[in-house]
Formats: C-alpha cells, structure tokens, sequence
C-alpha cells in the first residue's frame, strides 16, 4: 500500500514538474502568436518581420516548430507558412520536404490525452486531430504498445477514420506499424500470430469507421490502403538492457531502427505517388489541412 503512494506521489511530483517547465517550444509558440497578432497592425509589422527568419534559423539547428498548438487547438497558418518559406531561401530554394507522422498515446496533448479524455468531444477531437496529421503526411507511423490493449484499440479506429477520410479525397498513404519494446525478435511464430491479431482489429475498426461513414463497399483495411503484414511491421526492441540509469543501451534497438529508416526512406523514393515535393509546393498542396484551426 506505501509503495502505491509513493508512485502516485512520484507521478504528481512528475507532471507538476512538466507543468512548471519551461522550454526553447514555449518560446516558439510566443513567438508565433506575437507574429499573427502583429501582421494585422502596421506599426508592428516591420519590427515582427524578422521572426519568421529567426525561427527558420532554429530549425536549421534542429530545434523544431509546433505547427498545431494542442492546448489552443489552433494552427497559425501564417506564422508556419512564412518560417516555412524562410527555411527554403535560406537553403537556396532547393528544400525537399517529406513529412512523417507518429501517431500513438504519447503525450498530454495528442491523442487519448488525459486531460481532454473527460470531455464530451474528446473522441471527436482525437478523429480531427489524427485526420489534420494525416492529411499532411507523406507516410505515418503508428506506434503499438500492446501493455495497454484498450487504449491501442482506440488509437487504431482513430487512424482508420483518418485514413478513410484520405482515401476520400484521393489521398493513399504508407503506413507502417511500430510494436515497442518486443522482448525477442526472433520469436517469427509469435511475431506471425500478433501481426494476424492486428490485422483482424484493424478490419474490425475498418468496419466500424465505414459504417460511421457511411462507406458500405469497405469492408477490410486493405481497401483503405495497401497493406502488408511482413513490410508494414517492425519490431524494436526496448532501448536498455535492463532497468535505467544503470542499464547498457541496447544495441538491437539502434540496428533495428536504421534498418525502419533505411526501409522507409526506400519505400517513399520508389513510391512515384509520394515524390518529395520543395516546400512551396507543399504549402500550396496543403494550404486546406494547414487552415484547419478548428480542431
């Protein structure tokens, strides 16, 4: 029973603490808001003007930019697009943008955040958020913690909405599945009968999601978009050998995620659909998902 509070204790402690924090991301937020704010005033404007190149700037030092503010629900549209267009003069207007996307229970502002679970809406706002990330998206990434059944099950009929709303408007793209922390990955049998599992609960959601859409002819995941059970999955293993801060890294879990990269990154260059567009072109084929502050 102590040992139940102090974890309780050590997890309110934690979040107090990630509440209190302040981050170069919260900087950067500031930073776009003053940005929106002060082009609809000419007397700010040119001393703003150079926010957009400051912040292209950090990104080129690889901090990165939030282009969705969780708490707010709300893109600025021309903070991102004008930090976007400063990043492609600054590489001499040869930028190549491919755009990946983790979907998962990750944080307290994606989805199945616990702060917005109690609302009335929350499953709603999970569906329009996984859609806007999507939309955007060259190839997604969908993480899978089998520790957590239920909440997996649910992020997974999200995604499936999110997809069928893409295969509404033309859009088809790659997806692979990430199933953390498996212990042996050579276990192939067990391997086998897990990646069936999971295709039987996304047709499951499929069904779902097409009945809530009013899609009748979709019946499987693979009608959705292409799927594969042997080039879609990839198994990490957990990073340390053990438990932290006294653990070895694990070696495998490095190989194994070059190797994902490497796949990755071969399977959107032979794609002729998903050809790495520069960054106007982006914004340009984006400008409806960038707009869609009402999330």
């Amino acid at each position: 029973m102590q040992r139940k509070k102090d974890v309780n204790l050590i997890a309110v402690l934690d979040q107090a603490l990630v509440d209190s924090s302040l981050g170069t991301e919260h900087y950067m937020r500031e930073m776009g808001l003053i940005y929106e704010f002060s082009t609809s005033s000419s007397t700010t404007a040119d001393e703003m003007s150079q926010l957009p190149g400051l912040a292209a700037d950090m990104l080129l030092d690889g901090y990165p930019l939030e282009l969705l503010d969780g708490d707010a629900s709300n893109v600025p549209e021309r903070w991102v697009t004008d930090v976007l267009m400063e990043l492609h003069k600054k590489v001499g207007q040869r930028s190549r943008l491919l755009v990946l996307t983790v979907l998962g229970v990750q944080s307290t502002e994606g989805l199945k955040a616990p702060d917005l679970a109690q609302l009335e809406d929350s499953y709603e706002h999970d569906n329009q958020l996984a859609t806007f990330v999507i939309g955007l998206s060259d190839a997604t990434i969908i993480n899978i913690a089998m520790e957590n059944a239920t909440e997996m099950k649910d992020v997974l009929q999200i995604a499936v909405h999110a997809f069928l709303r893409m295969k509404e408007i033309g859009k088809k793209p790659v997806c692979h599945f990430v199933h953390q922390n498996v212990s042996s990955v050579s276990a192939h049998d067990k391997n086998i009968t897990d990646r069936k599992h999971l295709l039987d609960q996304l047709n499951e959601m499929t069904q779902i999601a097409a009945e809530m859409e009013k899609k009748p002819s979709i019946k499987e995941f693979t009608d959705v978009l292409d799927y594969d059970m042997d080039k879609n999955n990839w198994n990490i293993p957990g990073l340390w050998h053990g438990t932290p801060p006294m653990a070895p890294v694990n070696t495998g879990y490095s190989e194994a995620v070059a190797d994902f990269k490497r796949n990755l990154l071969q399977t959107v260059k032979k794609d002729p659909g998903n050809e790495v567009s520069q960054i106007p072109e982006f914004l340009e084929n984006d400008e409806e998902s960038l707009a869609g502050s009402e999330i």
